[in-house]
């Protein structure tokens, strides 16, 4: 059966599910869901898995004809759902390119007090939660919003509340 076949060659490579799962980009659940046989992968994590696992797919679905009519589709079914085999790996792309993005976009609203009071909530809406990254995004937004918030104050009060309370000294 298709359960017992990923398993041992997963095993047979010397990968934990943790591992295929981050190779494939999806959940370690999903390959653990395989392996129990409450479920089956889509052709594309199937090509995927097979490159992964180094064998071919008809390795993979040897002796399991129920698994191999539940995975074969008509044709037109197909086309319908295809999706191209580089599109887990493009979406990663984009994932880090936003990562990078959001860091950038923190950085210099720390710098500029008042964007740094609004800019923080746009940042934490984009964050991804599939982020390796996202729980410290979300300490550096609340970080920099807390700190351009006190800027922010102090900027209005010492313009309109207090202005000329402030001293400039020249240090000799």
């Amino acid at each position: 059966m298709l359960k017992t076949q990923l398993k041992a060659y997963r095993e047979k490579v010397h990968l934990s599910q943790n591992q295929v799962s981050k190779e494939l980009h999806i959940t370690r659940q999903s390959i653990s869901r395989w392996e129990n046989g409450r479920g089956y992968p889509d052709m594309d994590n199937l090509i995927l898995i097979s490159q992964l696992y180094k064998c071919s797919i008809d390795d993979l679905l040897q002796d399991d004809q129920v698994t191999r009519e539940k995975i074969e589709s008509p044709v037109s079914e197909m086309k319908n759902q295809h999706k191209p085999l580089n599109y887990k790996i493009t979406k990663t792309f984009n994932s880090k390119e936003e990562l990078i993005l959001l860091f950038i976009i923190l950085m210099i609203s720390a710098f500029i007090p008042f964007l740094g009071v609004i800019l923080p909530f746009f940042v934490i809406w984009r964050n991804k939660t599939n982020h390796l990254l996202h729980k410290i995004v979300l300490l550096t937004s609340i970080v920099i919003f807390l700190f351009s918030l006190y800027s922010s104050y102090i900027i209005i009060n010492d313009t309109f509340f207090m202005p000329g309370t402030t001293t400039v000294q020249k240090i000799k």
